[in-house]
């Protein structure tokens, strides 16, 4: 059975049941993590802008087919077809023009020299040879809620400074705050 990063961090993480002591084991609780709901976003191919429409959804349900078991694979999320309220765990937006970035135009000057000029996104997105469009594919997921970790010299950095950043703070006080003469960062 592979390990699970996440439930190796808690561990971590986690305060000892018992005082510690010398010469036995230290033994820890690490709190079983649980599900969050959220919403994720992908996009389908760029489809023919004259395709029949009932090819066209075809098309958009295999790549909401692939979008799902990319998700499941990458983290173990669960698509939610039907949230608590009763609305819907799908939403599609669109068709949007395909957009393409391109290479910035090259202009050339009077005396021999050459620059790049900035492309227009209104040109690049309008059709040619019929157009492409894209669909955007809003999912609700059950996702395992998950324990992030910042290494110690990074934690240093944030939350030494005053002012630091707001509404975040270290998961272990003594890592990262300088307290009495035998103070080690660990």
């Amino acid at each position: 059975m592979p390990a699970n990063p996440y439930l190796d961090a808690a561990a971590k993480h986690a305060a000892p049941i018992l005082a510690p002591t010398a010469g036995l084991p230290l033994i820890k609780s690490a709190p079983s993590l649980g599900w969050r709901v959220e919403w994720r976003r992908g996009r389908s191919r760029p489809l023919d802008r004259d395709m029949p429409e009932g090819q066209r959804k075809r098309e958009v349900l295999r790549d909401l087919q692939t979008f799902v078991a990319w998700m499941e694979k990458e983290d173990g999320a669960q698509w939610i077809k039907t949230a608590a309220d009763g609305t819907p765990g799908i939403k599609l937006l669109g068709p949007f023009a395909h957009f393409e970035a391109r290479k910035p135009d090259l202009q050339q000057g009077d005396a021999g020299g050459s620059r790049e000029v900035a492309r227009s996104v209104m040109r690049d997105t309008e059709p040619e040879d019929g157009g492409r469009v894209e669909y955007e594919i809003h999912c609700l997921f059950r996702v395992r809620e998950a324990v992030t970790e910042l290494p110690t010299s990074l934690a240093l950095d944030l939350f030494s400074q005053p002012g630091g950043r707001p509404g975040i703070r270290p998961l272990r006080d003594r890592e990262w705050r300088q307290r009495g003469p035998n103070w080690s960062p660990r």
